[in-house]
């Protein structure tokens, strides 16, 4: 609650508490509307952090949401097209507030400008400003992405500000948008669909043109991938059947494209199908190279794409034990071993070792004051021994003679 006074036919009241009270207001509508009618009209969906949170925390649209959002889909049932939905949006009247779009890519939304143009404001632009008079949104390459996120696409907007204004758009935010809608049409991400892979593009060229297979791919997406219709796969595979052909069916999870390889000794790698598929050529494609003729092949570039050492080529061992089929040659994993430097660095010198009878002796050798620079305690079990440097070999030798040690040259291997 707040406080204001009706005052000359204005409200007047605190910047701050008005701002609270619309906030508040606003997320009120949020929940209950997406919690309740739109989740019963099919429009949202909601998610819970447990089986006991008794309010949602997060919501998304349904793809028929975001067809009604976008204005493809009409919620009786009637379908109607964007730009037609579009283009139907009334104009605001004057009495309605007006909408103003700055070349700095600014909006403003100044006056009583309706809910329903705000709400779309919302979708296509980030807003940086709200309070009783103006509502102040930025038009950024984001905000046209995450509105074609939900269907309303970069000249959809860009109609949809053009009649909310009254007016053209200026020239560099005209072009911006259409810049920014081309980008992100460059790389599309679809996700839930299938594809048909096949031996060579002849082969696929006469599928697309079956009487009784075709009509289940909706068309070619690269020369030997076909992109199947929406929910085709059973008819497809039935289809494919009925003609004689015996599809090898993979899916997403790794573990479908296990034991599909075989590694011959020379490091060559051949697929078990024809065909193999696109989650096996991308495993295959981490740790191999394939030559012009589309041969996959163990080369030391590829291995070592991978690292060196014990800890980086261990996994790579395991990724093909994995593919390949039964136990990988001995040559294949020696030879991997070596191009990735797997044992690690050795160093080989020729050094001279003296052994006392015991660690008490050599403790007390290694205190007096001519021998302690001279020898170097070296690690054998409980074997005394100490390193001498081949510089000082005599004078240690002439030092433990004046001592009174009794000196042999031979050193017995096992103490």
């Amino acid at each position: 609650h707040y406080i204001s006074i009706y005052f000359g036919n204005r409200y007047y009241t605190s910047y701050n508490d008005l701002v609270v009270a619309i906030h508040t207001a606003e997320e009120s509508f949020v929940v209950e509307s997406c919690g309740g009618p739109l989740l019963e009209m099919g429009i949202t969906e909601l998610g819970f952090l447990n089986e006991k949170d008794a309010r949602w925390r997060v919501m998304r649209l349904t793809p028929f949401g975001r067809e009604v959002l976008a204005g493809i889909t009409a919620i009786g049932g009637k379908h109607q097209g964007a730009q037609t939905a579009m283009r139907e949006a009334p104009a605001p009247a004057v009495d309605q507030g007006r909408v103003v779009i700055q070349p700095n890519f600014q909006v403003l939304a100044l006056g009583p400008v309706s809910t329903a143009i705000l709400a779309r404001l919302e979708l296509c632009a980030a807003r940086t400003k709200a309070d009783a008079h103006v509502f102040e949104y930025t038009l950024t390459r984001e905000s046209l992405y995450q509105a074609g996120q939900t269907g309303f696409e970069a000249d959809a907007v860009l109609r949809f500000l053009e009649e909310i204004s009254g007016a053209p758009l200026p020239q560099n935010v005209a072009r911006s948008l259409q810049e920014w809608g081309a980008h992100h049409d460059r790389i599309v991400f679809r996700t839930g669909v299938s594809l048909l892979q096949s031996v060579d593009a002849e082969t696929l060229s006469a599928l697309l043109a079956d009487v009784a297979a075709g009509e289940y791919l909706a068309r070619a997406v690269a020369r030997t991938v076909a992109l199947v219709a929406h929910g085709a796969d059973e008819a497809l595979l039935s289809a494919l059947f009925a003609g004689g052909q015996l599809p090898a069916v993979t899916h997403p999870a790794v573990s479908t494209t296990d034991n599909d390889v075989i590694v011959q000794s020379d490091g060559t790698i051949t697929p078990v199908h024809s065909v193999p598929s696109l989650f096996l050529t991308g495993r295959i494609a981490r740790i191999a190279e394939q030559d012009a003729q589309g041969v996959w092949r163990l080369t030391p570039a590829s291995v070592r794409r991978n690292g060196a050492g014990r800890a980086q080529i261990a996994p790579l061992l395991t990724e093909l034990e994995s593919l390949h089929r039964g136990a990988l040659p001995e040559s294949v994993v020696a030879e991997i071993k070596r191009w990735s430097n797997y044992h690690g660095r050795a160093t080989l010198a020729t050094v001279t070792l003296v052994e006392f009878e015991s660690k008490e002796q050599r403790a007390e050798l290694l205190e007096h004051p001519q021998l302690r620079d001279r020898l170097t305690p070296f690690a054998a079990g409980d074997r005394a021994l100490a390193l001498v440097d081949t510089a000082h070999v005599a004078a240690v030798e002439q030092l433990l003679a004046d001592l009174g040690a009794t000196i042999s040259h031979t050193l017995q291997p096992g103490g």
